[in-house]
C-alpha cells in the first residue's frame, strides 16, 4: 500500500503500524527529540485542563453561586465524555484521518475555554466541561501519537506508560498553581490559563505536523449505536457514584440512574454480542485472563482513593486550604514522578504482576502509618505516608496497562479498542467507587462516634455547648478518618498478602502470565 505526502512516496519501512497511527518517516534526532516535547506538552495540557478545574471547583461553586448537587453535576459532566470518547477516537482516526482527528480534537478543547472565558453559567459550565471531557481525550492521544515518533520498539510502550502517568500527574501540578491563580478570588485567571495552554497545545501541533497516516473504513453506525449505548450507561453509573455521596444513597432518583445504566450497558453487550466485528469484543474482555487483570487493576485503583478521600480528605476536615499545602502536594507530585520513573526502568515483560505486589505493599503501609492522627496533627505528619501512597499508586500503573495492551496486541490490533474501553472505564469507576465507599464509611463512622460522644454532654451549661458540639464534632471526624485508615491498611495488607504468595507461586514454577502472548506477538513479527 502506497502513502505519499507533498510528492515524497513513504518507503515500507516507514508506513504506519495500523490505520490512523502516523507514518514513522526516518528523521534526524532533533527532529525526533520535537516531537518528544510536544507529546510531553501535549500530555501535561490535556491533564491541566481537568486537574485545573477539580482543584477550583469549590471556588466556582461559590462564584456562581452552585449547590453541591450542581457542582456535583459539572464535576461528572467531564467524566461523562472523556471515559469512554477514546473508544470513539480509535475508531475515528482511521476512518476519517488524522487532520480532522487533530482538527476535532483543538476545537473540543478551544471552544470550551472559550466558552469558560466569555460565558458564565451553570449551564454554559456543563457544556464546556462535556466537551473538555471528549477534547482532553483526543488531546492525551495526540500527545502519545507525537512521543512515539521520537523512539523505536519498545520504547514506545515505556512512553505511553510515562505520558499516561504525567497527564494524572498534571492533577497534582493544578492544585501546586491554584493559589496563584485563584489569587485575587476571580475565577477568570483559572479559565484564561486554560485557554492559554490549550493556545499554546494549538501552536505547537501547527507548527510541527504529525505525518500521515492510512485510511481505512472502519466505522459503521451500528458502532455509533453501541458507543452511545456505552457511554450513556457509563455517564449514568458515575452519575451513580458521585451524586450518591452528594444528595445520599437513599435518594430515590439514584436508583433510577443504577438501572438504566445496567439497562444501557446490557443492550450494548446484546448487540457486540451478536456481531461479527464488535466495537468491544465482550467474551475476550470477560475471558478468565483479562477478567482476573481487570479485577486486580480495579481493585488496586479503589484502594488508590485513600490519598483524595483519606489523607486529603482529613486535612480539609481540619480547615487547611488548597495555599496552606503547597509542600504536602508538591512532595506528592514528586513521589508521583519518582514512581513512573522506576516503574519504567524496573518493567519487566516477563515479571510484569510483581509491580502490583510492590504498589500493594506502599499502599498498606502508607494506611498504617496515618492511623492514630489527632486534630492537633500537623500536615508534615503526613509527608512521608502521602509520598509511599503517590509513588505506589504510579508504580503499579504502567505495568497494568502495559500488560493489558500486550494481552490486546497479541490477539490483534483490532483487540486495542477493547482493551482501552474496558481499562479506562476500570480505572475511572474504581477510582469513583473507592471514593464513594470511603466517604459513605466516613460519614456512617462520623455519626457513630459523635453519638458515642454526644452522651457526655447532657449535663454541660447552655453557654458551653455550640463550642463543645463544634469539636465534639470534629473529634468524630478525626476518629471516623482513623477507621478508614485501619480499614484500607487491612484491606490493602491482606490484599499485599494474596498477591504476594501468588507472585512467589509463579517465582518458584517458572510461570510467566503473559508467555502465551509473548509467543503470539514474536510470531507476528517474523510474518
Amino acid at each position: 500500500m502506497m502513502l505519499q505526502d507533498n510528492g515524497y512516496i513513504f518507503k515500507p519501512h516507514e508506513l504506519p503500524m495500523m490505520a490512523g497511527s502516523p507514518a514513522t518517516p526516518d528523521m534526524s534526532g532533533k527532529r525526533r527529540l520535537l516531537y518528544g516535547l510536544t507529546g510531553f506538552f501535549l500530555a501535561v495540557a490535556a491533564g491541566l485542563q481537568n486537574g485545573l478545574m477539580t482543584a477550583n471547583i469549590a471556588n466556582l461553586r461559590g462564584e456562581l453561586g452552585l449547590t453541591l448537587q450542581e457542582g456535583g453535576w459539572v464535576t461528572l459532566a467531564y467524566f461523562m465524555t472523556y471515559t469512554t470518547a477514546s473508544i470513539l477516537f480509535f475508531k475515528i482516526r482511521p476512518h476519517f484521518g488524522l487532520a480532522k482527528f487533530i482538527r476535532w480534537t483543538l476545537l473540543l478543547v478551544l471552544a470550551s475555554n472559550v466558552l469558560q472565558v466569555f460565558f458564565r453559567s451553570y449551564e454554559v459550565e456543563i457544556i464546556a466541561r462535556l466537551m473538555m471531557g471528549m477534547g482532553t481525550s483526543g488531546l492525551f492521544t495526540l500527545g502519545v501519537l507525537y512521543a512515539m515518533l521520537s523512539v523505536a520498539g519498545m520504547a514506545k510502550v515505556a512512553l505511553i506508560v510515562i505520558l499516561s502517568g504525567l497527564m494524572q500527574v498534571a492533577a497534582t501540578l493544578a492544585l501546586i498553581i491554584t493559589p496563584n491563580l485563584f489569587d485575587d478570588g476571580n475565577m477568570q485567571a483559572v479559565f484564561v490559563f486554560q485557554g492559554a495552554i490549550t493556545a499554546l497545545a494549538t501552536a505547537c501541533v501547527l507548527a510541527l505536523r504529525l505525518p500521515p497516516t492510512l485510511e481505512q473504513k472502519s466505522l459503521s453506525w451500528r458502532d455509533v449505536l453501541s458507543f452511545v449505548l456505552y457511554t450513556v450507561g457509563i455517564a449514568l453509573l458515575c452519575a451513580f457514584l458521585i451524586q450518591g455521596q452528594i444528595v445520599w444513597w437513599t435518594t430515590d432518583w439514584l436508583g433510577y440512574l443504577l438501572a438504566l445504566a445496567v439497562l444501557a450497558i446490557g443492550l450494548m453487550m446484546l448487540i457486540e454480542l451478536n456481531r461479527a466485528k464488535p466495537l468491544i469484543d465482550w467474551r475476550w474482555a470477560l475471558g478468565r485472563n483479562m477478567l482476573m487483570f481487570l479485577i486486580i487493576s480495579f481493585l488496586t485503583r479503589v484502594f488508590t482513593a485513600e490519598q483524595g478521600t483519606g489523607a486529603n480528605g482529613f486535612l480539609q476536615a481540619l480547615g487547611l486550604t488548597t495555599s496552606q499545602l503547597i509542600t504536602y502536594y508538591t512532595i506528592i507530585g514528586l513521589s508521583s514522578v519518582a514512581g513512573i520513573v522506576l516503574s519504567v526502568i524496573r518493567l519487566d515483560i516477563k515479571d510484569i504482576r510483581r509491580p502490583i505486589v510492590v504498589a500493594l505493599f506502599g499502599i498498606a503501609l502508607g494506611s498504617y502509618l496515618d492511623i492514630g492522627v489527632s486534630s492537633q496533627t500537623p500536615v508534615s505528619y503526613f509527608y512521608t505516608s502521602q509520598a509511599i501512597l503517590a509513588f505506589s499508586s504510579f508504580y503499579f500503573a504502567g505495568p497494568v496497562m502495559l500488560e493489558g495492551m500486550v494481552r490486546a496486541m497479541a490477539k490483534s490490533t483490532d483487540y486495542i479498542v477493547s482493551f482501552i474501553a474496558v481499562f479506562a472505564v476500570s480505572q475511572t469507576l474504581g477510582a469513583l467507587l473507592g471514593s464513594a465507599v470511603f466517604g459513605y464509611f466516613i460519614t456512617y463512622k462520623t455519626r457513630e462516634h459523635y453519638a458515642n460522644i454526644s452522651q457526655q454532654l447532657t449535663d454541660t451549661p447552655a453557654n458551653l455547648l455550640p463550642n463543645l458540639i463544634r469539636q465534639a464534632n470534629l473529634e468524630a471526624t478525626v476518629l471516623a478518618y482513623n477507621d478508614l485508615f485501619y480499614l484500607i491498611f487491612l484491606c490493602a495488607g491482606t490484599s499485599f498478602v494474596i498477591s504476594l504468595f501468588a507472585w512467589l507461586y509463579r517465582r518458584m514454577r517458572g510461570i510467566n502470565v503473559l508467555a502465551n502472548e509473548m509467543v503470539a506477538l514474536e510470531a507476528m513479527k517474523s510474518k
